[in-house]
This record gives C-alpha cells, structure tokens and sequence, in this order.
C-alpha cells in the first residue's frame, strides 16, 4: 500500500520485478503521471486503486493487465477525450469487472 505518501509519479522502472503483486493501492498521493510502460512488469495485479490523486489521463494495456479485475479511478480530474475511447477499450478488452471512476 503507497497510498498517502505524497507521490506524484510513476516511472517505467518503479514496479521492475513485482512480478507476483497482486494489489497495488496509490489512492491519496499527488500523482499526475504513470508512465505508459509502468505497470507492464505487474504481470499478476488483480486490484489497482488510483483514487484521489491528480490523474488526467491513464493508459492501460490490456496484456499488460490481463488479470486485473477491479481499478478505481474516483476523484481524478481525468480529461474526457479520445485516450478516456482508448482506456475504455482496454478496459474491455481486459475483461476488468469492478472499475469506479
């Protein structure tokens, strides 16, 4: 859980080799960006809570979370555009269940 530590981004490397995390929760930190790449060395997440943070936009690949079943994206000042088309997409394309924004 990193949740309430003042982050404010993610990088491609900072999850390198959690290969095994099933729950990453970073509600409450400042965060603006998580790099694209991020999240694809957590190959067994099943829960991604992004909760108030300052997310305008989050890319998901859909083999790069293919066990993911629940992300919570609530008070994020995500922007309504053409990558929100793409994160729905892949959010299906996942098969992700439990999704809150």
């Amino acid at each position: 859980d990193l949740s309430r530590n003042e982050l404010t981004a993610i990088s491609k490397r900072t999850f390198r080799g959690l290969t095994a995390l099933k729950s990453l929760h970073l509600d409450g930190n400042q965060l603006k960006c998580i790099d694209e790449k991020a999240l694809e060395h957590l190959k067994s997440l099943e829960v991604l809570t992004l909760n108030n943070n300052n997310l305008t936009y989050l890319s998901l690949e859909a083999a790069s979370v293919a066990r993911l079943h629940t992300l919570r994206l609530t008070d994020n000042p995500i922007v309504c555009d053409c990558r929100v088309a793409r994160l729905s997409a892949s959010v299906r394309a996942a098969g992700i269940l439990g999704v809150g924004a």
